[in-house]
C-alpha cells in the first residue's frame, strides 16, 4: 500500500457577516486533506477538512500551511497499512497537538478512505438519516 497525502486551499467567501467573540469574519480558509493509494486503487479517496478559524482556533498560526505541507509529505514518505485501530498511533506519532484541525483533518480523510471514500466517517443512525443528533444551541 502506497498512501499519499496533499491538500486543497480553498477559501469560503461568505454571503454575510459572521459575527465572533473578537469581530466578524466575510470569509474562512478550509485545507481539505487528501488520502489516496496510487499503487492500489486511486479512485477511493478520502477527504478531511482542517478549518481553523482566523482570530479564534488554537492552531491558527502563520506557520500552518507549512506544517500541513510537511505533514502531508511526512504521511507520504510512511509505508502504512491503514486500520481503524492503527489511526490514533500513526496521529500521536504523526502530528503535533498544537495543530487540532490539522488532526482531525487527517482523522477524517483516514477514516474516509477506511470507508471506501464514501465520505462516511461512522456507521451510525445517525449518518443513516434515522437519528437526529440532540444540540444545546441558541
Amino acid at each position: 500500500m502506497s498512501l499519499k497525502a496533499d491538500y486543497l486551499k480553498y477559501t469560503l467567501h461568505f454571503r454575510f457577516e459572521a459575527g465572533t467573540s473578537r469581530g466578524t469574519l466575510t470569509e474562512k480558509t478550509s485545507y481539505i486533506i487528501r488520502i489516496c493509494d496510487d499503487d492500489d486503487d486511486p479512485a477511493i479517496i478520502g477527504y478531511g477538512e482542517c478549518g481553523p478559524l482566523k482570530g479564534l482556533s488554537f492552531d491558527d498560526r502563520p506557520d500552518f500551511e507549512e506544517k500541513l505541507d510537511q505533514y502531508c509529505a511526512e504521511f507520504t514518505e510512511l509505508d502504512l497499512q491503514l486500520f481503524s485501530w492503527n489511526i490514533p498511533i500513526i496521529l500521536n506519532q504523526l502530528i503535533s497537538p498544537a495543530f487540532p484541525s490539522i488532526l482531525f483533518g487527517f482523522e477524517t480523510a483516514m477514516l474516509d478512505f477506511l470507508s471506501g471514500g464514501n465520505r462516511l466517517i461512522r456507521s451510525s443512525d445517525f449518518s443513516a438519516g434515522q437519528r437526529s443528533m440532540p444540540i444545546n444551541g441558541l
